[in-house]
């Protein structure tokens, strides 16, 4: 004998001894009706009862009808509820072949066991339920697995993406997997969202089925998925200050640091700052000590490993979901050397020839240059004596405008020795760093020559024009004369021919710089050794001479 089922209106033939199929999926609702078909031999009936009570036992009430076959086949059709059927379970249809064919049952009951009184038997689930939309929870950021679980199965093929609904974000995809009762749909979403907490429902007008039929509609309770944040914290306004200055620091400095945070979702788990390059902790936390989103920390600049310039530095803000945010800083400009020094003066290694120069050197700085901060040293290299030592802006000589820093030795009442001199200059900027700068130069004075410039060895300033000295003789030496004769005794510039004569002075050896020749003749009028011949001729000349190289040295 063949069994054959129809569940609605649907026909599938099995063995009457197994499991049958139907549509949707071998289960119906009670109030749905099913058709059994049977086969059987020419001039017999077929009598089909159902175990309602699902006791093992087939009773009076729960014979369904007896057919008579036509060509050979015989069905039945009925819904579970005419039988009285009102709970989700396994029910057995049975059939009993009799041997008239006079449409009247012929058998007796109770049958106490219908599987050895009836010829074949079968079963099918009623199932009522709807499914239920059990539970959310995270896989990722972007995914979520939501459970559904029914009486039989879930008609898989029946869900889509569109049939969800998010508290926050939109699905994008959805895909099921079954096992068993329980029905998993992977959810993704289109992107991650800013919130903790995320509520997933049927989406308004959609429905998820069972094979049964029955439904999971938009009236259902929303499953909740947490720790769905994926969004980091929101960063702005981070600001990286000097204590009480601008942005620009240096070794020893309080740095302030302030950045705005905010998380809609997880909320903000810890805010830091990587402060290392400025000597600070690599993870200086930032606090919230009012809970009105400003984070604020403090750190001092020690041994910084940046070198001078801009130094950025970042803030890390994340969240309790660890999603972090390092996106945002700011710079702080480092300077941890005094002014710059430039354009000596006297240069470097120079030899001037006064000794009174002016000292002077350009100083420049990042920030600025502590003016009244300078101090000023000048003594000779080998430490023979000291002219300054220390002194500042408020010294007399001593000045700074327009990043030039000058000394005026004249006013300051300094003369320096001819030697080699040492020139020590320290400054601080506007953060204290400090610098010193050192120069040496020679002094030489042009008030000391030898040699071809002035051969008599005196000193240029002090040249007096040479003099001049003209001697002549006394007529009246004459007349007094011892022998009596008209001839007079010649005097020294007689004997040089009358020559005036000139020479310079020599403020050295103290002698007149009139040259008068001594009386050179002897009692018998001859020359003596000192007035030899010319010599007074060789005066005139070498006061020439002398006069000649005075004109060129003032010229």
């Amino acid at each position: 004998m063949a069994f054959l089922v129809v569940f609605g209106g649907i026909v599938g033939s099995v063995s009457a001894t197994a499991a049958f199929s139907s549509t949707p999926s071998g289960s119906a609702q009670s109030t749905e009706q099913v058709s059994f078909t049977a086969t059987a031999q020419s001039g017999n009936d077929l009598t089909f009862a159902i175990d309602a009570d699902q006791s093992t036992s087939i009773e009076s009430g729960e014979y369904i009808d007896t057919v008579v076959p036509t060509n050979g086949e015989a069905t039945v059709t009925f819904s579970a509820a005419d039988f009285g059927v009102s709970a989700d379970g396994d029910y057995t249809v049975y059939v009993i072949e009799e041997t008239t064919a006079d449409a009247s049952d012929d058998t007796t009951y109770s049958v106490a066991d219908p599987s050895t009184f009836y010829d074949e038997s079968a079963t099918f689930t009623v199932d009522d339920s709807a499914p239920t939309l059990d539970s959310a929870s995270k896989v990722d950021n972007t995914h979520i697995d939501v459970t559904i679980s029914d009486n039989v199965n879930i008609n898989e093929s029946s869900i889509a993406a569109s049939d969800f609904a998010l508290s926050t974000g939109s699905v994008s995809d959805a895909s099921a997997s079954d096992s068993g009762t329980t029905t998993t749909v992977t959810l993704t979403l289109a992107n991650p969202v800013d919130a903790d907490s995320v509520n997933v429902s049927i989406a308004s007008g959609q429905s998820i089925a069972d094979t049964a039929g029955n439904t999971l509609d938009d009236t259902a309770i929303a499953v909740t998925a947490n720790n769905m944040d994926g969004v980091a914290p929101a960063v702005t306004s981070v600001t990286v200050t000097r204590d009480g200055g601008d942005d620009t620091v240096a070794t020893g400095d309080t740095v302030n640091v302030t950045a705005s945070v905010a998380d809609g979702g997880s909320g903000v788990g810890s805010v830091t700052l990587n402060a290392s390059a400025l000597g600070g902790s690599s993870a200086l936390t930032l606090n919230d000590a009012d809970s009105d989103g400003t984070y604020n920390a403090t750190f001092q600049v020690s041994s910084p490993t940046a070198d001078d310039g801009a130094v950025s530095l970042t803030v890390n803000a994340t969240d309790n979901n660890g999603n972090f945010n390092d996106t945002e800083s700011d710079s702080v400009t480092l300077d941890t050397t005094g002014p710059a020094a430039s354009n000596f003066d006297p240069a470097d290694g120079e030899t001037v020839t006064t000794k009174q120069p002016t000292l002077g050197v350009d100083l420049t700085d990042a920030t600025s240059v502590n003016a009244s901060a300078v101090s000023v040293t000048v003594n000779n290299t080998d430490g023979s004596k000291t002219y300054l030592d220390g002194v500042g802006t408020s010294e007399t000589g001593v000045s700074y405008s327009s990043n030039r820093l000058s000394v005026d030795l004249s006013s300051a009442g300094v003369t320096l020795d001819e030697k080699q001199v040492t020139v020590e200059v320290t400054v601080n900027d506007g953060l204290d760093n400090a610098a010193t700068h050192v120069w040496n130069f020679t002094v030489d004075a042009a008030d000391k020559k030898s040699g071809s410039d002035d051969d008599w060895g005196r000193d240029d300033d002090t040249t007096e024009e040479p003099s001049e000295t003209t001697t002549e003789s006394d007529d009246s030496a004459a007349d007094d004369n011892d022998d009596g004769s008209d001839e007079s005794t010649p005097s020294t510039t007689e004997a040089a021919d009358d020559v005036t004569t000139a020479g310079p002075t020599a403020e050295s050896t103290g002698t007149s710089a009139a040259t008068e020749v001594s009386d050179a003749t002897d009692a018998d009028g001859e020359t003596t050794a000192t007035g030899v011949p010319g010599f007074g001729a060789l005066v005139t000349v070498v006061a020439l001479l002398a006069a000649a190289l005075l004109a060129r040295r003032e010229s």
